[in-house]
């Protein structure tokens, strides 16, 4: 299928993550100079096998690349899924670095595919550098940051200005969100990191 977003999350992610710098147009991703490999998975519930079989793509593809970091701003509803398992170690075992969002239910479990331990999971700080809560500085009481001893990193997930689908196709109807929120933006902005560092420096 082409990648085209549909959905609106897709494209606000990526601009955190690889938007391109210094063209005096709206935002600049954390990685700028990276490539992105657009890939459509359904975030319906039950469509596991869709996300498995992005994942599948993206690890064929690792040769291809000098590195491959694989941002997943989405979970399993259902819970552990024998073929996400699978796809996450074969994305593993091909060397690319793999991350996924706890989640956005303010509860002491990560969410899978994040809870697998292949994945680095990525929650959701607050303006305040506290973990994002519903009572936290922000003001943005219904949601906050998935936590728990699978928890590993945590970044910005509040107040997020990336990009948009054009004109009133997005969230807005503008080109730029300035609200993006979630565990869904703090991991394409912690992967974009991964991203810099990895091409910075292979070892």
């Amino acid at each position: 299928d082409v990648p085209n977003d549909t959905g609106d999350h897709g494209t606000a992610c990526a601009g955190l993550a690889v938007a391109i710098q210094d063209n005096n147009i709206g935002v600049s991703g954390i990685c700028p100079e990276c490539s992105l490999m657009p890939l459509k998975v359904n975030l319906s519930t039950g469509q596991n096998a869709n996300r498995a079989d992005a994942i599948n793509y993206a690890a064929s593809r690792r040769p291809d690349f000098d590195g491959l970091v694989i941002s997943n701003s989405w979970r399993m509803s259902s819970g552990d899924m024998t073929s996400v398992q699978a796809a996450v170690q074969n994305a593993w075992n091909a060397g690319c670095v793999i991350l996924a969002s706890s989640g956005n239910g303010n509860g002491p479990v990560v969410n899978y595919p994040a809870r697998y331990p292949e994945v680095i999971a990525v929650g959701a700080t607050s303006p305040c550098d506290e973990r994002k809560t519903l009572a936290s500085c922000d003001g943005e009481n219904w949601w906050g940051s998935d936590y728990g001893v699978d928890q590993e990193v945590m970044a910005p997930g509040v107040l997020m200005y990336t990009t948009d689908r054009t004109g009133g196709s997005g969230y807005t109807t503008g080109n730029y969100i300035p609200n993006f929120n979630g565990t869904s933006s703090a991991c394409p902005l912690t992967a974009g990191v991964a991203a810099l560092a990895w091409s910075a420096n292979p070892e």
